[in-house]
């Protein structure tokens, strides 16, 4: 998560919360450790949702044999 960049193409990173103003800083450190698709998901019931993505990541190490991959939301 601290260096996005180690993973070629787009990917998002995914934050939820009641704060708007954490939310905002959260979304400032992002943007100066590289991430460019930083996803509000809502409020702190969508970090419910969020903890699943893990599930996903974790098949793919599985598959992959590699730990370097990430998600991208792809809108129409």
């Amino acid at each position: 998560m601290t260096n996005p960049g180690q993973i070629n193409g787009d990917h998002n990173l995914f934050i939820a919360g009641n704060d708007a103003q954490a939310k905002g800083t959260v979304t400032e450190i992002a943007g100066s450790l590289g991430w460019t698709h930083v996803q509000d998901m809502g409020d702190i019931k969508a970090s419910r949702a969020i903890e699943t993505i893990v599930l996903v990541w974790l098949q793919l190490m599985v598959t992959s044999g590699r730990a370097l991959h990430n998600l991208h939301v792809a809108r129409g």
